[in-house]
């Protein structure tokens, strides 16, 4: 860390000094201690909080389901005779939710505590922001003239954020127990860290603003109501999506290893 502050600047001693946790856990994934090498094999063994799964069967879930989405189509009509809070609110509420859904999927199916989860939607998120900005400099370095269908620019933060969850995979493979949870964490930091060191392009501690209504199959979303609804048409799909994954074959190795992961790979 001394080093660093003297030879480089305080801004990279933290990313510095985190990267350089991560390379002693990924060589030695079980712990530094002496005799620390081999796996825990005890019973009690877990490797982060498990969230259970119990499948509703009751048909009023169901229909619950379907009122809470009829609510939510019928929402903007009601709002101005309601005076309650502003569509860009329940907007913003609705990226959540889809954090929210990944997470449960993560930690509540698989059962891995991976704390740096966040940096996989900001990773997106900058994506996202950098793409719609005609003006920024992504757009100039990739010689880009206009704005980009938000189809693409959806594709593309999806993209990023999962070639980011792929290195924290290849990272964390061999880990177990809180060092799982301590690399994912020294790794989320270390990315917000260079956020803030390159704040030229993604705007240090304030973000990106400025950014235009995005482009949706030729019709610019200009209005909160239109950008509500695409909120909505994302959280449907992506709640049909995962319930439709912890419904495969996968989604059932998911809870499986969640439960117990010897048992789980004991099964094949």
């Amino acid at each position: 860390q001394s080093l660093s502050d003297f030879y480089l600047a305080t801004t990279w001693t933290p990313a510095l000094v985190y990267g350089l946790l991560i390379v002693l856990l990924v060589l030695r994934p079980s712990g530094l201690a002496p005799g620390a090498g081999g796996e825990d094999s005890s019973p009690s063994a877990r490797d982060a909080v498990t969230v259970l799964h119990r499948g509703v069967k009751r048909p009023w879930v169901r229909w619950l389901w379907v009122l809470a989405l009829v609510l939510g189509v019928l929402y903007p009509v009601a709002q101005p005779h309601l005076d309650v809070a502003r569509q860009s609110t329940f907007t913003v509420v609705m990226i959540f939710i889809m954090l929210a859904l990944g997470l449960t999927v993560l930690l509540g199916f698989a059962g891995l505590l991976d704390l740096g989860y966040a940096i996989s939607f900001g990773i997106g998120g900058y994506t996202a922001a950098m793409l719609t900005d005609p003006y920024g400099k992504l757009h100039a370095a990739l010689g880009i003239t206009g704005q980009i269908d938000f189809v693409f620019i959806l594709l593309a933060a999806a993209a990023a954020a999962g070639v980011f969850g792929l290195l924290n995979a290849v990272l964390t493979f061999r880990m177990r127990a809180d060092y799982l949870a301590i690399v994912t964490l020294a790794y989320g930091l270390i990315i917000r860290q260079l956020l803030v060191i390159f704040s030229d392009v993604t705007g240090g501690n304030q973000g990106i603003s400025g950014i235009p209504p995005p482009v949706l199959l030729g019709f610019q979303l200009e209005s909160p109501t239109a950008r509500y609804y695409l909120a909505l048409a994302l959280v449907t799909l992506t709640a049909v999506a995962t319930q439709r994954l912890i419904q495969s074959r996968a989604g059932r190795a998911f809870v499986a290893m969640g439960e117990d992961e010897l048992a789980a790979a004991s099964s094949g």
